[in-house]
């Protein structure tokens, strides 16, 4: 296609479209999203770092004004040169479709490429892994701050047991700003202390964080492999959860609050564990699987 075709295909003007349909099946049904094998992509931000980042797109659709805008015709043109299927959309359609409260006129089904859990973890666990274990944890946006998180401190592996939420639901995607397609990210469908016990007998320290700890994390020695096991947001570790670890830290608190949101209370943590590998002379483990 040249760069100055708009598309070779006419705009979509019916919600009854079967791709228009097909999108809202995939923002709304999680069971649908791993039956179709796809999860959906929105805004221009998004999907310009998911062509960066060579993910599987099946095809992009974009609102009539969004090439009116000097941005919008420079991402238009980049999805192009991709190869990936553009296909136009009458003004409005997007706006009914999309899960934000105001579309950016653009958006994307991506590929779930889906990965054995146990092979996943095993080959993260190289040099000085630093693994993060998420235990329940239901809220999208804290997963996806999670992860942007994980993206930007380099741990090497999220793991997520049965009882989390959707890795591909559209809010973690669009809170995790691109961190989706850079951190990997094993769906493991068991408990969260089957987990621990397959990481244990990989060598791997465990981890866990409580209000009620006797000392604070930057007490604890992250320069070795380790995994960080995240409570869920209203009752955090289980007591299950607390006898299977190794250690139990803190974060340093004097103020009057007796706990902190699930994904601030990781990003302390995993602040501490990079700033004590680059301090010690360590490179921070980035495996890409």
């Amino acid at each position: 296609m040249q760069g100055s075709q708009r598309s070779d295909r006419e705009p979509i003007s019916s919600p009854h479209n079967p791709k228009i349909k097909l999108v809202r099946r995939l923002l709304e049904n999680r069971g649908f999203r791993y039956e179709y094998g796809a999860y959906v992509i929105e805004g221009a931000r998004l999907v310009d770092e998911a062509i960066a980042a060579s993910i599987d797109l099946e095809f992009v659709l974009f609102a009539l004004d969004f090439e009116e805008r000097e941005p919008g015709r420079r991402l238009l043109q980049k999805v192009r040169d991709s190869g990936v299927p553009l296909i136009p959309v009458a003004q409005g359609i997007l706006s009914r479709l999309a899960d934000t409260v105001t579309s950016q006129g653009i958006l994307a089904v991506a590929r779930i490429t889906m990965q054995d859990a146990e092979t996943l973890i095993g080959c993260s666990i190289g040099e000085l892994p630093l693994i993060l274990v998420c235990d329940e944890i239901k809220d999208p946006g804290n997963l996806g701050t999670i992860l942007r998180s994980a993206w930007g401190f380099g741990v090497s592996l999220v793991v997520l047991p049965e009882g989390c939420v959707d890795l591909y639901n559209p809010k973690v995607v669009r809170s995790a700003m691109g961190a989706i397609f850079h951190v990997p990210v094993a769906i493991f469908e068991k408990s969260t202390i089957e987990a621990i016990r397959w990481l244990r007998a990989h060598g791997i320290a465990i981890l866990a964080s409580s209000p009620h700890a006797r000392r604070y994390c930057h007490q604890y020695d992250f320069v070795r492999p380790v995994a960080i096991v995240l409570g869920n947001e209203a009752w955090g570790i289980s007591q299950e959860i607390a006898e299977a670890s190794d250690d139990i830290v803190a974060i340093p608190m004097p103020g009057g609050s007796e706990s902190l949101n699930v994904a601030v209370a990781t990003s302390i943590v995993l602040y501490e564990a990079a700033k004590q590998r680059l301090v010690r002379g360590e490179r921070l483990c980035y495996n890409s699987v």
